[in-house]
């Protein structure tokens, strides 16, 4: 018996070496098919979800899914957030360019959908926010241009 729990403790004690090296790698893997779909949106945002599943293989649902679970935030977000950094490096690349002509090209269907997306993941007006000195503004504006 002696020995038996000697065995048994060393495969334990094993065990939990492997597993505590795992703990890292695993938090950190994607679904692969949610990872190839994640880095063609933030290559080019304008695939649609129906169309990145296909390319992977599995349902639109079931991507839906693994982007809500593993990402933290549906697909939709997902493709504004990589939306607004092509805007932001289309801005940088080319400062006098309207912000509508930018989120065009962006891949914003049109300005209410950029501003109604720019609002939601950045808390300001997208003309605040790029008027400012350091590209960031703690306030929003209302319709009308006021600050709240």
């Amino acid at each position: 018996p002696a020995r038996q729990n000697l065995g048994i403790r060393w495969w334990l004690a094993r065990a939990w070496h492997h597993w505590q090296q795992a703990g890292t790698d695993a938090a950190e893997r994607l679904h692969p098919a949610l990872d190839r779909a994640a880095r063609t949106i933030k290559q080019d945002p304008s695939h649609s979800l129906p169309e990145l599943a296909g390319q992977a293989g599995i349902s639109p649902e079931h991507l839906g899914r693994l982007f809500r679970s593993e990402m933290g935030e549906g697909f939709v977000t997902f493709r504004h957030r990589a939306r607004l950094d092509t805007l932001d490096r289309i801005i940088a690349d080319n400062p006098t360019t309207t912000l509508l002509d930018a989120a065009l090209e962006a891949g914003f269907g049109s300005y209410p959908q950029f501003y109604r997306a720019f609002l939601a993941l950045r808390g300001c007006a997208p003309y605040a926010y790029y008027k400012s000195s350091d590209g960031a503004v703690p306030t929003a504006e209302t319709a009308d241009g006021t600050q709240l």
